[in-house]
C-alpha cells in the first residue's frame, strides 16, 4: 500500500524540480541582458556556473557570449 502522501511527494519533488529548471533558465536570460548591455565577460561568468546541459538554448547561447567576448 502507497503512503497517502506518496503521490503528492512525488508531485512537489517534480515541481520543484521544475522550478530549479526555471530559475536556471532566468539566470541564463539574466545573462545575455547583461552581454546586451555591453558586458560579455560578466555574461560567461554569470553562465559559468548554470547546470543547463540539457537545456536545448544553453549551447547556442553560450556560443554567442563568446563570439560577443571577443574583441
Amino acid at each position: 500500500m502507497q503512503h497517502r502522501y506518496g503521490a503528492a511527494s512525488a508531485e512537489l519533488d517534480r515541481t520543484l524540480t521544475l522550478r530549479g529548471a526555471y530559475v536556471l533558465v532566468v539566470e541564463l536570460n539574466r545573462a545575455v541582458a547583461i552581454a546586451q548591455a555591453g558586458d560579455p565577460a560578466a555574461a560567461l561568468r554569470a553562465v559559468d556556473h548554470l547546470d543547463l546541459d540539457g537545456y536545448l538554448y544553453f549551447y547556442p547561447t553560450l556560443g554567442e557570449l563568446f563570439t560577443a567576448s571577443r574583441p
